[in-house]
């Protein structure tokens, strides 16, 4: 056994600029494992009941917080984070494991995809008129991200469209036949004096389909088609204005997809911060770095353990590993299974330096 120091160390030569809140597949990380974020910010005054707030991501997430561990989730995350900060300067890292996906379809975009927000106390505003309109047919990506579509103009007169409610209450969506693809607008205007020093736009009950942002008539987002609906924000910081802001919203929906469109809650949150700038990413943690997991690593100066003894250090990763002799009866072959029992904790497998699979705490599961 070797327990990996999780160095909280930003000085060294692999970290890569990152874009919020560009995936990690935009950098060229595509294996399973993990993932190192880090950003520094400044506080003026430390106070207390200051959340950290991670809107969205994929898969699960640790946070450490000037060297000290602090909390992990999965997809999304808020905690208190008084306790670990300090005035002046503070360090922000974020440890995100990808555990690799089953293939049914979806499209996945790992790491941390939605932003990442400070607040004392969290303000939200609920969008729930709209106006909508159906269009039987898409349009090409370049002409939206352009800007080129008069729907997305704040002065576009939607006075014939079809008003809307949207809220948690009941299924705003709409239905189509699975063969088809069609696109679906939403307008609604954001309250005059509705501008503070982070704003996100939060949808609560998620979308599968692919989805556009425009505010103000300017394109200002983009979310894929995931085929999950999950819950995921973008940012407006920056992007409302003194006066009327117009909010426009396009969903194109693809061919399997039946229900389309808003749904659930969406909202506008007043943060104190938005932590967007001075991002940086780099790929693995040291221990795959090294190579633990290859067969031929030399593992002689590490520590003889009884694997039923559960490690107690909250935020830390432990590397165990065991020669095995597999002997077979010929002339018959058969499938191996490995089965984990009681174990506590979350886990990625090697056999013979290859991943394998990931364990959780839910479920039995047995690796082959």
């Amino acid at each position: 056994m070797k327990k990996e120091d999780l160095e909280v160390n930003s000085e060294d030569n692999h970290w890569l600029d990152w874009q919020p809140w560009k995936s990690l597949e935009n950098y060229g990380f595509l294996k399973n494992g993990y993932a190192w974020y880090q950003t520094h910010f400044k506080i003026s005054e430390v106070k207390k009941s200051l959340y950290l707030i991670l809107t969205g991501f994929q898969d699960e997430v640790s946070i450490y917080l000037n060297g000290r561990y602090v909390k992990s989730g999965r997809n999304n995350l808020r905690c208190e984070v008084s306790s670990y900060l300090m005035k002046g300067d503070n360090l922000l890292m974020v440890l995100v494991e990808n555990g690799g996906h089953h293939c049914g379809g979806e499209k996945y975009f790992n790491g941390i995809n939605s932003p990442v927000y400070l607040s004392f106390e969290e303000k939200n505003l609920e969008l729930k008129e709209w106006k909508r309109r159906l269009i039987p047919e898409t349009y090409p990506e370049a002409s939206l991200i352009k800007g080129e579509r008069s729907e997305i103009r704040a002065e576009f007169d939607d006075s014939d469209w079809e008003k809307v409610r949207v809220d948690e209450k009941f299924d705003s969506r709409l239905l189509k036949n699975p063969y088809e693809e069609c696109f679906v607008w939403y307008r609604t205007e954001i309250p005059a004096d509705f501008r503070e020093k982070g704003l996100s736009l939060d949808f609560e009950g998620g979308m599968s389909s692919k989805i556009y942002l425009f505010v103000n008539g300017k394109f200002s987002g983009l979310r894929e088609n995931t085929f999950l609906s999950l819950p995921f924000s973008f940012d407006l910081t920056d992007k409302i204005k003194t006066g009327k802001n117009s909010l426009v919203i396009g969903i194109k929906a693809d061919r399997w997809v039946t229900y389309f469109g808003l749904n659930g809650k969406v909202k506008i949150t007043i943060h104190d911060i938005c932590l967007n700038n001075n991002w940086k990413v780099k790929e693995g943690i040291s221990g795959q770095n090294k190579g633990y997991f290859k067969l031929d690593f030399d593992d002689s100066d590490w520590e003889e353990v009884e694997v039923n003894k559960k490690e107690d250090s909250p935020g830390s990763l432990v590397w165990f590993r065991k020669r095995v002799k597999i002997e077979t009866i010929s002339p018959y072959v058969a499938p191996l299974r490995l089965t984990l029992k009681n174990a506590c904790e979350k886990a990625l497998i090697y056999f013979n330096g290859v991943l394998i699979g990931r364990y959780s705490e839910k479920g039995g599961q047995a690796l082959s």
